[in-house]
């Protein structure tokens, strides 16, 4: 599963999910997310595994756990949008700053399922001003010097970027501030169609997917045309 800040590349031509390759979303095209708690929650959960492992063979079951936004893109698939995804662009720091409150983060970057046990933040770095849903899974920090610790609960266990790879950021500043920390996952980011090529497999994205307001008035756009054909699609997956 890709943890960042993501956005969908909507525009050009449609790309095909490679061969050996899932793609599995959960909100719509070009809107925002705050449901990624729950795949890490589902990450952590034995009992979900194999259903994750498989998600063209459990779509019923993975629909009737996450909601009907699951939508699920292979090369098999019998309607042809299923076959098919725009890219997604994710900068790998799920963090946000809250003026009055803080800096918060969850963890963050590219996971393997069954790598990492459990994603939630250590007792101490909980806020009690973050909503009950996420704050298990949230870390708060000072905005203006984002310590090892903290850093090492974000990337721990992560495949792009390494925990290694972030480190040797924090190693050539005085104080890594938030600000910083943003370039850092910029020159970081990646995408959906490179983490195809480098772990080929199933991929879970639960994170944003841009934010289409504009898009939102213009009747027909690319990206409603978009949610309308991928809704109809998952509807034909789950028989």
């Amino acid at each position: 599963m890709s943890l960042g800040h993501g956005s969908d590349i909507v525009k050009g031509e449609l790309l095909p999910v490679p061969e050996g390759c899932v793609y599995v979303t959960f909100a719509l095209c070009g809107q925002i997310s705050t449901h990624s708690y729950r795949i890490m929650k589902a990450f952590e959960d034995p009992s979900m595994r194999e259903y994750l492992k498989d998600p063209v063979k459990h779509v019923a079951i993975l629909t009737e756990h996450f909601g009907e936004t699951l939508h699920i893109h292979y090369p098999g698939a019998e309607d042809p949008t299923s076959r098919t995804y725009y890219d997604a662009k994710y900068r790998p720091f799920l963090a946000n700053e809250v003026k009055g409150y803080g800096c918060f983060s969850k963890k963050s970057g590219l996971y393997r399922l069954g790598d990492v046990t459990s994603f939630k933040a250590p007792a101490a770095m909980i806020s009690r001003d973050v909503h009950p849903d996420i704050r298990s899974y949230t870390a708060t920090f000072p905005c203006d010097n984002i310590e090892e610790p903290v850093l090492k609960f974000i990337y721990k266990g992560s495949l792009h970027p390494t925990l290694k790879d972030i480190l040797d950021e924090y190693d050539t500043v005085d104080k890594l501030t938030f600000k910083k920390m943003k370039a850092v996952a910029k020159e970081h980011a990646y995408l959906q169609s490179w983490a195809f090529e480098n772990w080929p497999g199933v991929h879970y994205n639960f994170v944003c997917r841009g934010s289409a307001s504009k898009e939102e008035n213009i009747t027909n756009s690319a990206t409603i045309r978009r949610r309308r054909k991928s809704l109809s699609a998952s509807r034909k997956l789950i028989r």
